[in-house]
């Protein structure tokens, strides 16, 4: 049960350390146009 909830967690941060890198890249790209 504990195992399954930690890997659950870790599933969630790598989704959400995907979507802070996604959102830092797009930061990036739109400097690039400015």
């Amino acid at each position: 049960m504990a195992a399954r909830i930690r890997q659950q967690i870790a599933a969630q941060a790598d989704r959400l350390n995907r979507d802070e890198v996604l959102a830092q890249n797009l930061d990036a790209v739109l400097d690039v146009q400015d």
